[in-house]
């Protein structure tokens, strides 16, 4: 049966053919496994079976007086033995008993046919829009108490999916960043370890959702010089355990691994792209770049649409205060609230595409939505110093910085007050610094239509009063 023919039948066009032409089902088998490459695992009997349903439909049984009702019936059960029986295909079908101007039955057992024509076919059938069917859309994302997490959350329930977030068991659980966005309460929330294989099967074999998301991580790099274990085990081993879960579970679940941009290692001060080589210069990184070449395994090996964002440096109001940046919005503003702090920070020279993480998990769903799955690096393409990002901080907040001294000795202050607003601390310098990262967002760009939104000043700007306000008003800067 021609891809064509296939197409035609799945859309619905000649639903009399798909119940009455000869031998479909075991025409369309073979299609499935022909296109996919590999050898049918059904069960020793489904092709005499199909056969006989081919037989059936020529008119060889008509002697047996085989009614309409009973052959349509012995299609669905052999249907369903491939279903229970091929270990590698994911085969849909929707057999609905209502009439033909109704959509009396539909298969949809083509590997690369997306989820999304799936649940159109199924809606058109029960008389819904496809606007009612995407809304029937499951989306897991791990990591959903992150900053990533909440701001992908949003877009997706903007969507019309259905979201399903994914979070250790903590007593400190903290779902602040999903209140702030005002999603919280249309989350369904689910406990989640990617250090536990059979917790994550058992997951996805209940909700079977339609795209996977996965944005959990020991994410903070500095953390992974003191648990380089652990951190291997939950961004390297658990990316591979997921993977596998959801290729034993359904193959054509639409996957994204969260990649990182410190698996370049600051290899060169030019702009990195998808083709660069990676020095990974942390365990962080190490672990990143292990789950990074898994998620392209899965791909190449058993055609999963499984895509990687390659993302550079992203901030928002909703960053955790352990990284840099916040840190330093953060700590201005509570100075400016009258806070008597001090900022203390390492190296001022550190050099980082930063970008706004909103406008990155646009990017993130592109990918997941695009018909062919790749990998893909995510940046402004501009580039700024820590030293950049404190002084337009301070700027955002009205202080005015003079700098003296250099090295660990270098301080700041504020020039209308004398005020001291930052010095540099040793302890906060990395056993292997990386110096310089700069992105490359051409391919984003040109083949998902994606780009920025928001620049650097206007990054910082929203950082440094979103937390000045919540120092004002008296709430706790998590």
């Amino acid at each position: 049966m021609s891809t064509t023919n296939f197409d035609r039948i799945v859309e619905g066009d000649s639903h009399a053919e798909l119940l009455a032409h000869g031998g479909m089902y075991h025409d369309l088998f073979k299609f499935q496994t022909n296109a996919i490459g590999f050898a049918p695992q059904a069960s020793p009997d489904f092709h005499d079976q199909a056969q006989d349903v081919r037989a059936m439909d020529q008119g060889r049984h008509e002697r047996d007086q085989v009614n309409t009702t009973s052959r349509q019936e012995k299609r669905v059960r052999i249907v369903t033995k491939v279903v229970r029986d091929t270990r590698y295909a994911t085969f849909q079908m929707a057999a609905l008993a209502v009439p033909r101007d109704e959509r009396k039955a539909v298969w949809c057992g083509q590997k690369d046919v997306p989820l999304r024509r799936l649940a159109a076919i199924r809606a058109a059938a029960n008389g819904q829009d496809d606007r009612q069917a995407m809304a029937k859309k499951k989306a897991l994302v791990t990591g959903i108490l992150g900053q990533d997490g909440a701001y992908l959350a949003k877009r997706l329930l903007e969507g019309g999916y259905e979201v399903y977030g994914a979070a250790r068991r903590s007593s400190s659980w903290n779902s602040w960043r999903l209140r702030d966005l005002g999603v919280e309460q249309h989350i369904k929330f689910e406990y989640f370890e990617l250090l536990e294989y059979e917790n994550m099967r058992r997951l996805i074999d209940r909700l079977r959702p339609d795209e996977v998301y996965n944005l959990a991580a020991q994410s903070f790099v500095a953390s992974s010089f003191e648990q380089p274990l652990y951190t291997a085990d939950a961004d390297a081993m658990g990316v591979l355990r997921l993977l596998e879960v959801c290729r034993g579970i359904d193959t054509g679940i639409r996957f994204y691994q969260a990649s990182s941009s410190e698996m370049y290692g600051g290899v060169s001060p030019a702009a990195l792209n998808e083709n660069t080589p990676f020095h990974p210069r942390s365990p962080y990184a190490v672990a990143k770049t292990f789950g990074h070449h898994a998620t392209v395994n899965y791909r190449e090996s058993y055609g999963m649409h499984a895509s990687a964002g390659i993302l550079f440096n992203h901030e928002s109001p909703l960053r955790g205060r352990e990284f840099v940046t916040r840190k330093i919005t953060s700590v201005l503003a509570e100075m400016k609230a009258g806070a008597p702090t001090t900022l203390q920070l390492g190296n001022l020279e550190a050099k980082r595409d930063w970008g706004f993480a909103g406008d990155y998990v646009e990017a993130i769903h592109l990918m997941v939505r695009a018909d062919k799955a790749d990998d893909y690096v995510v940046a402004t393409g501009q580039i700024c110093s820590v030293r950049d990002f404190v002084i337009a901080a301070a700027a955002a907040l009205g202080f005015e910085l003079d700098w003296s001294g250099s090295g660990v000795d270098e301080k700041a202050h504020d020039r209308k007050t004398g005020k001291l607003i930052v010095e540099i601390s040793p302890e906060f310098f990395r056993p292997a610094e990386v110096h310089t990262l700069l992105g490359d967002a051409s391919k984003a760009r040109r083949e998902l239509g994606w780009a920025p939104k928001v620049d650097f000043e206007g990054l910082v700007t929203m950082m440094a009063r979103a937390d000045y306000d919540r120092a004002m008003s008296g709430k706790q800067l998590m």
